[in-house]
């Protein structure tokens, strides 16, 4: 049969099955409206029998109004299924009875027509008549629902009897046409099986009917495209695999059972393994070095954060070091973690190279300090002996106290002379790395030796030790390193690099407990929540605008003189914190100053012991806040910790909307100001509102806390001040003890 008569063939069939499916339709719609009408015509025969016959019950009752017989009547007739509603009127047409069935078949009196009799099909209404006087009227209302339960059954049964006349052609149609179908849709279905094998080359012959050629053609294109997506998606996985393959990372991918499932040509040469060996094999069988970090691969795979550990390593015949960092890995819901290691032996080679010549910078900038110091140390030594020689030149007797006096002076300088040596040794010279607890009272107590040895004496040094052990985990002369650079940079704002007569002032280092929580995280994109010591080098020097702050630190950018700075500094301390899990803040007001904000975690063994003296608890209040502060960040943080403790805010962006508020007459039990905002400062601010209330309760937000402006507000009036960047902690803390504040 050609194509073309296969298609007249299903044409066929579409016309022979519409046409009984119409002829059907017709012939029982037909059967059904009759059924319809003759139901109908039966009701009203009732309707009619039933009034004839209750009229003349009702007459003697009606004329001598014998009330139970009437009613006895009435709800006898109300009985019956298709009976809805009965009213009896009197000569005058008044309501004499009245009855009518709910949805639930209960006869309810009525006194006047009711609106539920709307619901009845129709009614009747007949004359009563007795003696031959006209006495009253009777009116019948009928109910359809046995009409309705009638042709519903009717309606049900030309249903069934039509679908069955539909399945039974069906039936026959498909007998009829059975094997020519079937012949091909078998062709279609081996079609399909050969191209689920992965057959695509396999093609399925054109079909006798056209619809079915049509599925047929479109499978022979899917395969194709199948094929040609195949063979892209192959050359991909080969493109990325010689990515993997070429790549100097070792990477090494696992399951969430940690076996092997990807393994490149830089792990197979670094762990001597091949491919074909480790995969599906266990991480800890093919690198015995890992048992040592399966906490961290657990923790990886439960958090979904990475883990990044610095220099290690892997080999103990071989000194090379790696970075070795656990990424987690989620595709296509499996769970697993990729490793890279990083080969940074070359770098950290450099690394201490650029470090040395750092040292040996900080060293020059020291020098001149040093050699004044020295030459008074020598003087403490030449001079007790130039005066010992004169006495013997002289033939002058020694006595035992001078004697002792001058080689006590030689003494102290001699021992004063070794410590700075001893400091110049242990910065200069070359070291290999090491971790261990290093306490930060100690390193910034070395600084201090060096400052007050080199400095000149315009600038005081004030330093706040903590109280207790502020201990670390780390290098301890990388990290000296990093204070010192910062202390000198420090220094150098506030002597080199300002004019002549404007040089000196404080320089302030200070130690303090810090717990970095989310808010302090959703404004330092560096920051990690947990418990830090935060160490502070601030100085009263030339400062720095917003886009130099965004350079310092790059390497060998500088904002001193030529010859004064490589611009090492800075990207060295930058790097070292970074290793030590810590991060750097800066905070800088052109011409005012810039306080360094280094936070370095909390040694593990100490935050156990002194996590919570950390801790503050916040108490509810309804007390009002003005918070004035031109950051968007700083105001939502604000927000998001005081709202939810009760605290009632306004907020404002500058000065002048600050002051615009504040006159209104509105109260605030607490201000909090920032003082560098643009329009008006907030030193004005603060000196506009204690003119008009000096028991205005203020504290002052600012990251540096020495300047002229603060230093006057300190001085005159009761005004606090509170460090940026704040915490949940810090600024609670602030509050608190402000509002308390008798």
């Amino acid at each position: 049969m050609s194509k073309k008569n296969g298609t007249l063939m299903f044409a066929l069939i579409k016309i022979t099955m519409f046409s009984i499916f119409i002829t059907s339709s017709i012939f029982y719609f037909i059967l059904f409206k009759s059924e319809v009408t003759n139901q109908t015509k039966l009701l009203h025969s009732r309707i009619t029998q039933i009034s004839q016959k209750l009229s003349s019950d009702l007459g003697y009752s009606l004329w001598n109004y014998v009330d139970n017989e009437i009613t006895k009547n009435i709800t006898q007739e109300l009985k019956l299924e298709y009976v809805g509603g009965i009213i009896l009127y009197n000569s005058k047409g008044e309501i004499v009875k009245g009855f009518y069935k709910d949805n639930d078949n209960i006869i309810i009196n009525l006194s006047e027509t009711s609106k539920e009799l709307k619901k009845f099909k129709f009614s009747e209404r007949r004359k009563i008549f007795y003696n031959n006087k006209f006495i009253g009227e009777l009116e019948i209302y009928a109910s359809d629902r046995q009409l309705k339960k009638t042709i519903n059954n009717y309606l049900l049964f030309l249903i069934v009897i039509a679908l069955s006349e539909v399945v039974f052609s069906t039936l026959i149609i498909i007998l009829l046409f059975k094997n020519s179908i079937l012949k091909q849709l078998n062709n279609i279905k081996d079609g399909i099986s050969e191209l689920n094998k992965g057959n695509y080359d396999n093609k399925i012959p054109k079909q006798r009917y056209n619809e079915f050629d049509v599925i047929s053609n479109h499978i022979n294109i899917m395969a194709q495209t199948i094929q040609k997506r195949e063979k892209e998606i192959s050359n991909i996985k080969n493109y990325l695999s010689n990515i993997l393959e070429s790549m100097p990372s070792v990477l090494i991918s696992i399951d969430e059972n940690y076996k092997i499932t990807q393994w490149n040509k830089t792990a197979q040469e670094v762990f001597s393994a091949n491919k074909e060996n480790v995969l599906g094999r266990k991480i800890w069988k093919i690198i015995p070095q890992f048992n040592s970090y399966k906490n961290k691969i657990f923790n990886v795979m439960q958090t979904k954060e990475e883990e990044i550990i610095y220099k290690k390593n892997l080999f103990e015949e071989v000194d090379r070091l790696y970075n070795i960092i656990f990424y987690p890995l989620i595709a296509n819901g499996v769970r697993g973690i990729v490793i890279r290691c990083d080969d940074v032996s070359e770098l950290e080679k450099k690394q201490l190279q650029l470090e040395q010549a750092q040292k040996l910078e900080t060293i020059g900038t020291l020098a001149g300090g040093l050699a004044h110091d020295f030459n008074n140390i020598l003087n403490g030594i030449f001079g007790p002996i130039s005066i010992m020689k004169t006495l013997i030149s002289m033939g002058k007797e020694i006595t035992g106290d001078q004697l002792n006096k001058y080689l006590g002076l030689m003494d102290s300088s001699a021992n004063r002379a070794k410590d700075i040596v001893k400091q110049i040794l242990m910065l200069s010279h070359k070291y290999k790395i090491r971790n261990m607890p290093v306490n930060l009272n100690e390193t910034i107590s070395s600084i201090q030796k060096i400052a007050t040895s080199s400095f000149d004496k315009i600038v005081d040094l004030d330093i706040e030790f903590f109280p207790e052990k502020a201990m670390i985990k780390g290098d301890p002369t990388q990290i000296e390193q990093v204070f010192l650079n910062l202390t000198i940079n420090a220094y150098h704002a506030m002597t080199i690099m300002k004019e002549e007569d404007e040089r000196g002032g404080t320089l302030y280092l200070t130690i303090t407990k810090f717990k970095v929580d989310n808010s302090f995280c959703n404004k330092h994109i560096n920051a990690k929540k947990g418990y830090f010591w935060k160490v502070s080098i601030e100085d009263s020097g030339v400062g720095m605008d917003k886009e130099t702050i965004k350079k310092i630190f790059d390497p060998f950018f500088t904002t001193k003189e030529k010859g004064v700075g490589t611009g090492l500094g800075l990207a060295m301390a930058y790097n070292i914190i970074f290793q030590h899990k810590g991060f750097i803040d800066v905070y800088s007001e052109k011409g005012k100053g810039t306080t360094f904000n280094v936070y370095l975690p909390q040694y593990s063994d100490v935050i156990e012991e002194r996590e919570t003296q950390i801790d503050i608890v916040a108490k509810k209040s309804s007390a009002s806040i003005l918070f004035v502060d031109d950051e968007e960040t700083n105001r939502t943080i604000a927000n998001d910790i005081l709202t939810p403790l009760g605290y009632k805010l306004t907020f404002c962006s500058n000065g002048e909307e600050a002051l615009e508020v504040y006159n209104s007459g509105k109260k605030f039990d607490l201000i909090l100001l920032d003082i560098v905002m643009p329009k008006l400062s907030g030193d004005k601010v603060f000196w506009e509102i204690n003119k008009k209330n000096k028991d205005q309760k203020v504290i002052i937000m600012s990251g540096l806390r020495i300047s002229k402006e603060l230093n006057k507000i300190f001085e005159e009036t009761k005004a606090s001040f509170m460090s940026k960047p704040f915490t949940f902690q810090s600024l609670i803390a602030s509050i608190q003890e402000k509002l308390e504040e008798n």
